[in-house]
């Protein structure tokens, strides 16, 4: 249920960021129509439920987009740091950015499921 819940932070925090890197909704509408996100999909991301081959590749787009994730699938942690608050826990933050400093890269879609599984982290 954890990873549930974090899906869905992780999705809210992307559209909540403050800088040049935001996710709009003109961006989640372009990694919608990247990876052919269906509306059924797109609602079931904040629900209980399994992330599908597309799913991965859209949340993937929405942190590429956002400037999150280098075009070499890199994980760029300060532009995450500056932008995405995990909350005022200093111990979890710390962990969950450490987390996120030894994902090596994301060039693929399955290993998104390696940065969304940071956000899982309890303190």
């Amino acid at each position: 249920m954890w990873k549930y819940l974090a899906i869905s932070l992780v999705i809210t925090l992307l559209g909540l960021t403050a800088s040049e890197g935001r996710v709009t909704e003109e961006v989640k509408q372009q990694c919608r129509e990247e990876t052919d996100l269906t509306e059924e999909d797109s609602r079931s991301l904040k629900a209980n439920e399994a992330l599908s081959q597309t799913k991965k590749c859209y949340i993937k787009c929405l942190f590429e987009k956002g400037g999150y994730i280098g075009a070499d699938g890199k994980i760029l942690v300060e532009a995450m740091k500056k932008d995405i608050i995990v909350d005022g826990n200093n111990v979890r933050l710390e962990k969950v950015y450490g987390c996120v400093g030894n994902v090596e890269s994301v060039k693929d879609c399955d290993k998104v499921t390696e940065l969304i599984d940071c956000f899982t982290l309890k303190s």
